[in-house]
């Protein structure tokens, strides 16, 4: 049955069906207004907050509402009774931001959106935020649950309105609530926020990590890997030490980014050194870039996309070389889900056979002849001061026994003294000898062997590089990549019925995949380790492994342990179903693969073509870099031969 409620006019409004509840009031639909919602307080609401709803409804205007939920009226139980609660914007097919950026809910819930996408959501983010800070009021209590997103048209809408810091021209109504690890450095360790007052400095932190969120894959820039004992226990701690794990710097913060985490490289470097600003020293001093110089250089961004020419769904900053998520799928992180292609089995581009005739039809080249340079005569370089050869110190070394034995004879009665002193005398002719000469010998024989090492790799690299034997080593990597492609036909026979014999634990991974951490009853994980352990990759239940767990500060063998004992629980209560083995789906994700491959295949094909028939010309200018090596190689191993034979 309808409740009747009353707005600050004296109209009649009846609330419909609960739509949601939070500790601090539930929200209705309201009967014969769609766009509307209302939001009904669990307990009576003190004078303070009654005059800033007042306020707030009268300093609405559209921008306003069109970015937040802003109260638009008031509501009473009784006509002129106190306020009890109030009506806003009703979200239009919207979800919690955690919901996009997290990659395992984005696979399943919007498996379409790629990259580009969250780009737009961040900027529309950021609108909403400068929209705020414009009218000087300051958003305070931000978290991954009061920014929605809408996965279809990208919008943003920031809720919870009635808990920002307001300024009332004159009188600020606070925002006496927080979330730990999105409390800016400066503002960590604040038992209380009440009487606090919030800045647009302040919001421009929390604002950052949303964006930081959106576009590296829901890793919360805190989160890493501690370079040092005692460091990175919790977020809020790193978060107080300016522990940016992706920063410049990250190694003299003693963090490193985790495993496997979407490259700081992504974005352009102008967006780096704002983040960098945003998340070090330099924020806390009032540095942070401001909402609309994030909206700004997400326009920028916006501008500047590239898409992936192997898959339809990757999109990415046109600065960069090559897709990174292509390369990060390569080491086996999946951030977006595939886009499958219609139709039946496999088919690859129809230009391979015509490509491969065409390498066929290209005809190798004629060898260049094998450089005879001609060195000019070195000059050796002299023996340095106090060397001595071998032969002198044999010589020594004689002339020391002979007048041993000369004394010998002369005086057997110091024949004792004399040997020991011969014998010294012999060791001191060795030794000093052997040092003298050794370290120089040594030395210049290692130039000659490093010289002839150079001189003997130079001519292989001629022979390779410029001659059929190069050619023919190029034309064999072109086949071998066209067999392969002959070969992908079976290849996906072969992976569909490997997709059988490995069924049930798929059903099991994908069974664990929809039950996600953050939606799980889990005693001593709360948000803030819930966004530590999202920052390692670890987001439902498939994900959980002791290993994987343990190696993440903060987490000891017991909340490892409930992480686990809540897998093992939900694993026990699965049930493998035979009939569904493999899927349409699977089958899809498999072509999907193949084809990508195929046309993959065909780029290297078509420019093995080229070089194929660019092979003559550039031969002649790879003959005459290596004919310049084997020069400079024949070079150095004559002067090293003269620099020892003088020795």
């Amino acid at each position: 049955m309808a409740k009747m409620y009353f707005d600050g006019a004296g109209q009649r409004i009846l609330l419909g069906k609960e739509l949601g509840r939070g500790g601090e009031g539930s929200v209705f639909e309201v009967q014969g207004d769609s766009t509307l919602a209302a939001k009904l307080y669990h307990h009576a609401v003190d004078p303070q907050k009654q005059a800033k709803l007042r306020h707030m409804i009268q300093g609405q205007d559209a921008q306003l509402l069109k970015y937040t939920s802003w109260p638009q009226r008031t509501l009473h139980d009784r006509t002129n009774g106190p306020v009890v609660g109030f009506l806003m914007g009703k979200l239009p097919d919207m979800t919690a931001a955690h919901m996009l950026y997290g990659p395992s809910y984005r696979k399943q819930k919007f498996p379409e959106r790629g990259w580009d996408f969250l780009v737009y959501c961040a900027r529309n983010l950021a609108a909403a935020f400068t929209v705020l800070h414009e009218r000087k009021h300051v958003l305070g209590d931000i978290n991954q649950g009061n920014a929605y997103l809408s996965g279809k048209t990208s919008s943003a809408v920031l809720i919870d309105a009635d808990s920002y810091q307001i300024d009332g021209n004159g009188t600020t109504f606070d925002c006496e609530v927080g979330v730990p690890h999105f409390t800016p450095p400066e503002l960590q360790g604040v038992s209380s926020f009440r009487g606090v007052r919030r800045t647009i400095n302040h919001d421009a932190f929390g604002l950052a990590l949303l964006i930081f969120h959106l576009l590296f894959g829901g890793r919360h820039p805190f989160a890493g890997v501690p370079l040092k004992d005692g460091v990175g226990e919790s977020l809020e701690e790193s978060i107080k030490q300016f522990r940016f794990a992706y920063s410049a710097t990250a190694a003299q913060r003693l963090m490193a980014p985790p495993p496997l985490s979407v490259p700081f490289q992504v974005i352009p470097q102008e967006m780096a050194l704002m983040f960098e600003a945003a998340f070090t020293e330099a924020g806390a001093r009032g540095q942070r870039p401001t909402a609309r110089q994030w909206m700004d250089a997400l326009d920028r961004l916006r501008t500047n996309f590239r898409k992936c020419p192997t898959s339809a769904n990757h999109t990415f900053s046109n600065h960069l070389a090559e897709c990174p998520w292509c390369a990060l799928q390569r080491q086996g992180v999946q951030y977006f889900a595939p886009v499958l292609p219609k139709g039946g089995a496999f088919a690859g581009p129809v230009s391979i056979g015509e490509v491969w005739n065409a390498i066929l039809a290209v005809r190798p080249p004629v060898s260049p002849p094998v450089p005879k340079p001609v060195v000019a005569k070195p000059t050796p370089r002299a023996r340095p001061d106090g060397y001595i050869s071998a032969l002198p110190r044999w010589i020594t070394a004689g002339v020391v026994v002979a007048l041993y034995a000369f004394f010998l004879n002369a005086s057997p009665n110091s024949a004792g003294l004399l040997f020991v002193l011969g014998a010294i005398g012999l060791s001191l002719a060795y030794g000093w000898g052997r040092s003298a000469s050794s370290a120089v010998l040594n030395e210049r024989k290692s130039a000659l062997a490093r010289a002839e090492s150079e001189l003997a790799t130079a001519n292989q690299q001629f022979e390779a590089h410029t001659g059929p034997k190069g050619f023919d080593l190029r034309r064999k990597q072109l086949e071998d990549l066209k067999n392969e492609f002959d070969r992908l036909p079976a290849t996906e026979k072969r992976v569909i019925d490997d997709l059988r014999r490995t069924a049930e634990d798929r059903q099991l991974k994908a069974y664990l995949s929809t039950l996600h951490i953050e939606e799980a009853r889990l005693t001593g994980i709360g948000d803030a380790k819930r966004s530590a352990l999202a920052s390692f990759g670890i987001e439902t239940a498939a994900d959980v492994e002791w290993d994987k767990v343990r190696r993440i500060k903060g987490f000891g063998d017991k909340l490892t342990g409930t992480l686990v004992g809540w897998r093992n629980y939900h694993e026990g209560q699965f049930d493998f179903d035979p009939s569904t083995a493999v899927t349409a789906r699977d089958k899809a994700i498999v072509r999907n693969e193949l084809n990508q491959r195929a046309h993959d295949i065909s780029r290297q094909l078509q420019f093995g073509l080229q070089q194929l028939k660019t092979f003559e010309t550039a031969q002649l200018e790879l003959a005459s870099q290596h004919s310049r090596a084997i020069l400079g190689a024949t070079q150095r191993v004559a002067q090293a031969r003269a620099d020892l034979s003088v020795l």
